[in-house]
């Protein structure tokens, strides 16, 4: 498994998953359980979504570009475009 997205939070994390599910891509999330724990944790131990299959490394980085960008819309003028 290769990770392609290392997530602000897990809704983030979730969102991004459900639209890989959507394109038909497998992906598996880490630490999605640990963050009840962050004040017990380090900050590091962020959401990450992984890739099942890295034949669709192409695909899915496509679609993280297109969810990043979606996410710095002046829609949402609350999240900074990087």
């Amino acid at each position: 498994m290769q990770a392609i997205y290392y997530a602000e939070s897990l809704l983030d994390a979730r969102l991004l998953v459900d639209r890989l599910d959507d394109l038909g891509i497998r992906t598996f999330l880490h630490n999605e359980h640990l963050q009840g724990a962050l004040g017990e944790l380090p900050m590091t131990l962020r959401p990450v979504v992984s890739l099942v299959d890295e034949r669709d490394w192409g695909r899915a980085r496509d679609a993280v570009i297109q969810f990043e960008a979606a996410r710095c819309s002046p829609e949402t003028p609350d999240r900074p475009c990087p």
